[in-house]
């Protein structure tokens, strides 16, 4: 396992659980389900890339982008959404984002992004 952590923000127990699958024993995996309980592990956790469903029970996904970039701007983050939405896409990537994915999202293209995401996270150190 290498030093390099990520943070799964999602709703949906089963989203968390196959990304789980996907990446441990490469990075070390945090998953939230709500936008507070993400919150409070970047706090405790500082992970160095948040991948992050825009559509969350507690608050907007845009939102808790916003409040990631503000208490950690080193944070990549990664955003996914159920439908491709333009405007929602550019207010995430305004906000920071250094990718999205639209669900479903398969396992080859999901590893590629992150893979970029902590490069990209290691060329800013």
């Amino acid at each position: 396992m290498t030093d390099t952590s990520l943070l799964i923000v999602d709703d949906d127990r089963r989203i968390l659980t196959a990304f789980r699958m996907v990446f441990e024993g490469n990075y070390t995996v945090i998953t939230a389900e709500k936008g507070s309980d993400s919150l409070r592990l970047l706090c405790e956790k500082a992970p160095d890339v948040v991948i992050l469903d825009i559509g969350l029970p507690d608050m907007s996904g845009i939102d808790l982008l916003a409040r990631i970039k503000g208490l950690a701007p080193e944070t990549v983050v990664i955003v996914m959404t159920a439908a491709e939405e333009t405007e929602m896409v550019n207010r995430a990537r305004e906000l920071g984002a250094v990718d999205y994915l639209v669900k479903p999202i398969d396992a080859r293209t999901l590893k590629t992004v992150v893979q970029n995401a902590v490069q990209k996270k290691k060329m800013s150190l």
